[in-house]
């Protein structure tokens, strides 16, 4: 009999079920990867963009934006290892991470004055954010920011062109670009060319006005304020506020011009003003080279050079030139002239420029300095005809052909008048004056010597003389005169004793007035005795 007491023993058998209690965080595993993945699958791109400082730019803050929609914001703001720029970090939206290529551009918006006005006044409220200006080329990831905005955004149509000039003038980027005043483009920057010659401006033309540019386009500097000097009196044309202040750029074209526009990047000369766009283009001018004996104080570079009137050129450089000895010194002028105009102003017909100027520097043709204004004093170049002039020439260490030049109008009189003084200081002065001083001493001697003075009394008792006899013979005279006429009033009037006595009183009343005209000359010229009478125009005596 079993006993009750006895339990049974339990048998322990393996499970390898999977409890239920681990089905829960299985599952949070996977929706948690899932999420995770997920995001990452959604989360865009990270960038860098180097500025040369982080004004407005704040972590977890600034944001990207491309036409005020955003696609991404700064994540960590931190400085170069160079300690020159700072390094933004920046995440972009998936979809808008095929934009970030190569040619991308990226600027901080904040409040700006520029040339083309006042921009990102937004921003005053919501802060500064970064701009994106999507570009072409290959994906990227790490940019160079722009420090300034760019003046065009690549996404609108236009094509740009490059302008050449000598000078900048008061041009800024952003500057408009102006046809016949109406703003169609604007300046986007400049630089200084290769060889420093020249500057180089490029700009940008919208769309439609890119068919306005072709190859006979001018353009030139769009100042604010233009004074011109005409036969009429003073002008004064004033433009735009806008380019009173940062300059600009004006083209035009000739009307009815069946010429196709011109590509992108063609380049133009830039003028300094409208007028002188009906100059030939300076790439068509010829340089030579003047030498000068005299001083060319007074003489610029843009001085003008003429032809008869006729502007031919200006000129294009004044240097300094030590020869082989250092007394060897000379002031060549480089001058440009246009040969175009120069086969107009000498009527020839269509040839070698140099071959022109050679068959002229035969014929006399050479330069010379003339004074363009007394008040300023400021000088040109005059090329003319010279004929009895050598051409004399320079050994000239370039290729550039040179022209002869004669001495200017005031060289010439200067040294004229220094030929006249080396003459007079070669006249024997001193010898001369010795002469002329023993000359002096001798009439001086004579006139003091005893003899002068008894001729004097000699002639005093000459005068006196004269002068009691003509008073005497002037007394009787009258009487005699008088009874003549009486005598002559008795005697019958047709008879021949009437006729003599007639004839002999005018005699009497003749020698009369001769004597008396005697007596005045002598006491007016008492000297007349001794040294003669001078030479004077006839006494007429009017006989009765």
């Amino acid at each position: 009999m079993k006993n009750d007491n006895e339990l049974p023993e339990a048998s322990i058998e393996e499970t390898r079920r999977l409890s239920v209690v681990w089905l829960l965080p299985i599952v949070a595993a996977l929706v948690g990867a899932w999420l995770a993945y997920d995001t990452l699958e959604q989360r865009g791109p990270t960038i860098s963009i180097a500025f040369q400082r982080g004004e407005g730019i704040e972590a977890g803050k600034t944001t990207l934006q491309y036409k005020a929609i955003q696609v991404g914001k700064v994540m960590a703001v931190h400085i170069a290892d160079d300690l020159q720029h700072v390094i933004a970090t920046a995440r972009v939206e998936k979809s808008f991470a095929t934009q970030l290529n190569e040619g991308t551009r990226f600027w901080v918006v904040r409040p700006r004055v520029g040339a083309s006005g006042v921009s990102g006044l937004g921003t005053l409220v919501s802060g500064a954010y970064i701009e994106i200006d999507p570009g072409e080329g290959p994906p990227r990831r790490n940019f160079i920011g722009l420090e300034t905005p760019p003046i065009v955004s690549d996404d609108v149509p236009g094509n740009q062109y490059i302008l050449q000039s000598d000078r900048l003038g008061s041009l800024l980027a952003g500057a408009p670009v102006l046809f016949r005043d109406i703003p169609v483009g604007e300046v986007l920057g400049y630089k200084l060319a290769d060889d420093g010659d020249r500057v180089t401006v490029h700009i940008f033309i919208r769309e439609p006005y890119t068919l306005l540019v072709r190859g006979t386009t001018k353009f030139s500097h769009a100042s604010g304020i233009d004074v011109t000097v005409t036969a009429d009196g003073l002008e004064l044309t004033t433009s735009s506020l806008q380019t009173l202040l940062v300059g600009g750029v004006s083209f035009d074209s000739p009307p009815g011009s069946k010429e196709v526009p011109s590509p992108p990047g063609t380049k133009f000369w830039l003028y300094d003003s409208v007028e002188k766009t009906a100059e030939i283009d300076p790439s068509e001018q010829i340089p030579y080279r003047l030498y000068f004996d005299e001083s060319v104080r007074g003489l610029s570079v843009g001085a003008p050079v003429e032809f008869k009137g006729i502007r031919l050129g200006s000129v294009t450089k004044i240097e300094l030139e030590v020869g082989e000895t250092p007394s060897a010194i000379n002031v060549p002028v480089t001058i440009a002239i246009q040969g175009q105009r120069l086969a107009a102003a000498t009527a020839t017909v269509k040839q070698d420029p140099n071959a022109i100027i050679g068959a002229l520097i035969e014929e006399g043709f050479r330069a010379r300095l003339q004074t363009g204004s007394f008040l300023t004093g400021q000088m040109f170049v005059e090329l003319g005809f010279y004929p009895d002039t050598p051409a004399t020439l320079v050994r000239n260490p370039t290729s550039i052909a040179q022209i002869p030049t004669v001495p200017s109008e005031l060289a010439e009189l200067k040294l004229n008048a220094s030929e006249v003084l080396d003459n007079l200081r070669k006249l024997p002065l001193e010898e001369i004056g010795e002469q002329s001083l023993a000359t002096i001493t001798s009439l001086e001697s004579l006139i003091k010597s005893p003899q002068i003075g008894d001729v004097f009394s000699s002639a005093q008792a000459s005068l006196e003389s004269i002068q009691s006899l003509t008073s005497d013979l002037n007394a009787r005279l009258v009487p005699l005169t008088s009874r003549l006429h009486e005598t002559l009033a008795s005697v019958d009037k047709n008879s021949a004793l009437q006729s003599q006595l007639s004839t002999t009183l005018k005699h009497v009343d003749a020698a009369a007035r001769a004597l008396r005209v005697l007596a005045e000359s002598i006491e007016r010229n008492p000297n007349a005795v001794i040294w003669g009478k001078k030479k004077s125009q006839p006494v007429l005596i009017e006989e009765n």
